[in-house]
Order: C-alpha cells, then structure tokens, then sequence
C-alpha cells in the first residue's frame, strides 16, 4: 500500500469505517465529510422530528460532548441561531463535529495502541448503528 496518496476503501458507513485500512494513524486518514446540516447526536429521526423537538428542547445536542456548543447551548438556541442565519450556529456546529471526530479518533488511536481497534471498531459501530448512525460519545 502507498502512502504517497490518500486510499478509499469504497466501504465506509461509519465514522470509524475504513480508519484501520492502513497502518497509518487513523487521524491521518482522509477527512469524512458530515452532510449539510447534520451533527453526530444522538437521536437522528426524521429532519421534521428532529426540527419539532429542537423548538424548545433545552438539552444539549449531545449530552455527552464536552465541546463549546453542547455545555453553553440548547438545541432551541442553535437551531434559532441556524433559522436566523447566523454565523455562529454553523460555528458552534462545526465546533462540536471536529470536537465529536477528535475524540473518536484518539479512542481509536488508544485501541490501536492496545492491539484492541478490531474490538473497539466493532463495537463502536453496534453503538453507532443502534443509535440510528449517531454514535455515543467515545470512551
């Protein structure tokens, strides 16, 4: 395998899909793009549902994130923030994806260390799965 040039696996489902294709270090893997919109939380129902119950709901987007977005903001405020067009959701947003991505990719890192990744790779996936494709936060 060439490290000279990023690698696709042509199979990825998951954030941790494809993360141990290669000996290189899972968080110099190609970057995984999230959709437009979307944040890795738990909970990820239909875009109307989800839009009902962030009206009002005052829980963060993720309970178990420890990012800027998810310990100051309700998902009331962001999606209020994100309604009225202001910069500052797609700020926090993205704030909480990188924070969700770093923390998955240093448990992935630690399990790999361990001699671990395959058992901790499938397991995060059940997780993430059962979860309707939004993970919990990483150990």
């Amino acid at each position: 395998m060439s490290f000279d040039k990023p690698t696709n696996s042509g199979r990825a489902e998951g954030p941790l899909d494809g993360a141990g294709d290669s000996v290189r270090p899972a968080d110099q893997q190609p970057g995984v793009k999230i959709p437009k919109s979307e944040s890795p939380a738990p909970g990820n129902e239909s875009k109307e549902s989800r839009e009902a119950q962030m009206t009002r709901s005052e829980r963060p987007l993720d309970a178990e994130c420890s990012c800027e977005a998810c310990s100051l903001l309700s998902r009331a405020y962001l999606r209020h923030l994100h309604l009225a067009g202001e910069i500052l959701a797609h700020r926090m947003l993205t704030l909480h994806n990188v924070t969700f991505y770093q923390t998955l990719m240093a448990a992935a890192r630690r399990a790999i260390e361990r001699g671990l990744y395959d058992q901790y790779a499938r397991e995060f996936s059940e997780r993430y799965r059962e979860r309707g494709g939004n993970p919990p936060a990483p150990a």
